[in-house]
């Protein structure tokens, strides 16, 4: 098994939040290495994959620094990254079958998004025999890799598996038994694969008010109102992340500078596509954000009792639960300043009601259990 050694020139992400990419990097070829190196070296994490080239793409950091403590690991991965390792999906899989058996629990958390799903990961990380990483972005990218048709199942499923084992490898600086990966709300497209792909895979599902969710995001994602023309002429693309985008295409306002329709939608694909996977006997724990602001202790304790963590162990630290999982991003709950201007409530809520009763009526489905009111949306799920 052979990886090529690359020296980064530039690296040239052009958006900090965008999907991680081969092309966030120029570089040049400096050597070919035994790829096992790969394994046994800490310091080599697993970017991104070329699906075209048929290439995995790694990236060594300094050993100093954990690149499992900010917020999101994909950006940790690519400020820190000093050089790159290159292998074909020949040797990634070869690679994955020698780290065939280093997995003993899995857990993955799904959520739709500014609702403490990255408070979670780090809540989990505080945990001794546990790892826990917020965003290894590459499962990102299988979700727009999946046909939707399911053409190219089984050798995505493949794919998906190979990269499981390799986020998840061995360090020999921690005894893991537990790896906790923390997905984009997205992700839950793919959360079928991975199930199959590992089926002792534990889920958890996290969930906010739908209006609080549009409001928060309105606030921090102030730049998706610029990729709005790029949605509406790529649906095709955007809708295998949000499959509800392309039947309610022609209908949302590309010209809204709140982008309200977008995160409306964005919240109930994740949420519709919860429901399909619970209906198909896909097991989730359940929670609530707003449960988990009211007694965080009490949940937490639950969390790591279920998965065989010791709760104690974060002993007195338990003011983490008070701390902003993504301080000094610009999602940080600081940036949800009450003076930022909002869109009228009227409006959000006119816009929810629109898009609530067309799924109702188009997929007599809506979020269980019914409660009238627009605003009740949240009202607890039953566990999974």
């Amino acid at each position: 098994m052979e990886a090529t050694v690359c020296r980064i020139q530039q690296k040239v992400r052009s958006n900090d939040y965008a999907l991680v990419s081969p092309n966030d990097f120029q570089y040049s070829e400096i050597g070919i290495v035994d790829a096992t190196v790969i394994l046994n070296n800490p310091a080599i994490s697993l970017y991104s994959v070329d699906p075209t080239q048929r290439k995995a793409i790694f990236v060594e950091t300094d050993p100093e620094i954990d690149i499992s403590l900010p917020p999101f690991y994909y950006q940790s991965q690519y400020c820190y990254a000093r050089r790159l390792f290159l292998t074909s999906f020949e040797t990634l899989y070869e690679l994955a079958d020698v780290a065939e058996k280093n997995i003993d629990q899995l857990v993955v958390i799904y959520s739709v998004g500014r609702c403490g799903s990255t408070w979670l990961s780090k809540i989990f990380a505080q945990a001794s025999g546990a790892s826990s990483l917020s965003e290894p972005d590459v499962f990102s990218q299988i979700v727009l890799l999946r046909e939707p048709g399911g053409s190219n199942e089984c050798e995505l499923l493949k794919l998906l598996q190979s990269c499981l084992r390799l986020v998840c490898k061995p360090s020999p600086q921690k005894n893991v038994s537990t790896y906790v990966l923390k997905l984009r709300s997205f992700c839950i497209e793919v959360c079928d694969l991975i199930n199959r792909a590992f089926p002792q895979t534990q889920n958890i599902f996290l969930y906010r008010d739908l209006e609080a969710v549009v409001n928060s995001s309105i606030q921090v994602f102030d730049f998706v109102k610029d990729l709005l023309p790029i949605i509406k002429t790529r649906i095709d693309t955007f809708s295998r992340m949000m499959p509800l985008l392309k039947h309610y295409g022609q209908e949302i306002d590309y010209a809204d500078p709140y982008a309200i329709d977008l995160f409306i939608v964005a919240w109930l694909s994740v949420m519709y596509r919860y429901e399909q996977l619970r209906n198909d006997s896909i097991p989730f724990h359940t929670l609530r954000y707003e449960d988990l602001n009211i007694s965080p202790q009490h949940h937490i304790s639950d969390l790591f009792n279920h998965y065989g963590l010791v709760a104690s162990e974060l002993g007195a630290n338990w003011e983490v639960l008070t701390q902003d999982a993504q301080a000094g991003t610009s999602l940080s709950r600081r940036k949800e300043n009450p003076c930022v201007a909002l869109p009228d409530p009227s409006v959000v809520r006119e816009r929810m009601t629109y898009f609530l009763n067309r799924l109702l009526m188009d997929c007599r489905w809506y979020p269980s259990p019914v409660v009238p009111g627009v605003r009740q949306l949240a009202a607890p799920i039953p566990l999974g």
